[in-house]
């Protein structure tokens, strides 16, 4: 597993796309190394549309819950700070894979030299923070068309989506698979009639990337298998 600090963003479509209740990144940017400051749970934020000068893409159908489920299996298990990064760079999967191949053509570079060289490229905010994820950008760059699939329905379904993340957390809780350790405090909020399943990591200055298969949390997907780019990607490894 990963263990790094992340960088907040601030920009482009993240203003819009993160204002979803439960996983709003806070959208100051601390210094490398400087504990973020997060939300209070929940954090409600009226709907948005794209920014200004942005074409309104045309409507494509809504994705069922099923398939909404195999979308998030690799990541809804990720702390909120990450996974709310994660979604908002699924929003721009170019970026993502350019940013892929900037850390691999780029290995001499580490900690703050690294990001400090991403702060540079014109990527969105959120896609410079997962430079400091190697592990992470590859299993969004390994399947493409998923990375897409995800960043349209975070675009269109927010709510949906989000539903679908404290369905599935609820049932990895339930499954004993999801639980605090050393690396992330997992806790259920209420708040405004809201029931939620948070996961903080630990140490606030640092993130821990959990790797897992999500069949064996959650069991085989509904309607098909995951792509195996994604299972090969490295989700074999669940915390103990």
């Amino acid at each position: 597993m990963k263990h790094t600090n992340l960088p907040y963003s601030r920009g482009r479509r993240a203003l819009t796309v993160l204002s979803v209740s439960l996983l709003v990144v806070a959208l100051g940017a601390p210094a490398f190394g400087q504990a973020p400051q997060y939300p209070q749970y929940p954090q409600q934020y009226p709907a948005q549309g794209p920014p200004a000068g942005v074409q309104q893409p045309a409507t494509q159908p809504l994705m069922p819950p099923e398939q909404l489920d195999n979308l998030v299996a690799p990541i809804a298990l990720y702390p909120d700070p990450l996974l709310g990064q994660v979604l908002a760079a699924s929003t721009y999967p170019l970026e993502l894979v350019e940013a892929d191949q900037f850390v691999q053509q780029n290995g001499n570079l580490h900690g703050q030299d690294l990001m400090n060289a991403a702060r540079q490229q014109n990527w969105d905010p959120s896609v410079q923070a997962l430079v400091a994820f190697p592990n992470v950008l590859t299993l969004l760059t390994s399947d493409v068309r998923w990375t897409t699939d995800l960043g349209n329905a975070f675009l269109a379904q927010q709510q949906d989506l989000m539903a679908v993340v404290q369905r599935m957390r609820g049932r990895a809780q339930s499954n004993g698979r999801l639980y605090s350790n050393q690396q992330q405090t997992v806790s259920n909020e209420t708040q405004n009639g809201q029931s939620a399943v948070e996961i903080e990591p630990t140490n606030p200055d640092f993130i821990d990337v959990p790797e897992y298969n999500p069949e064996y949390v959650w069991g085989p997907p509904a309607g098909g298998v995951l792509s195996a780019a994604l299972v090969s990607a490295g989700c074999i490894r669940l915390w103990v």
